[in-house]
């Protein structure tokens, strides 16, 4: 159950910024902000990527993945 509970935590927080870190990517419409939020906010590997690639790089990634969406 720590386990579980610890996990959460530790999702939770990148979670709850992903919205902040989109509406920062230059280029990027409010409805593209909500659209790549919906695509990110359940795929932790997504989440860990939007965080990790740099600033450059976001804002194709973010595009390419929209157009999949």
């Amino acid at each position: 159950m720590k386990c579980v509970l610890m996990s959460e935590n530790a999702t939770s927080e990148p979670r709850a910024k992903i919205v902040d870190e989109l509406q920062k990517i230059q280029g990027l419409s409010d409805m593209g902000v909500i659209d790549a939020a919906n695509a990110i906010i359940n795929d932790d590997a997504k989440i860990d990527l939007l965080f990790t690639l740099p600033d450059n790089l976001k804002i194709q990634w973010v595009k390419k993945l929209l157009h999949q969406y």
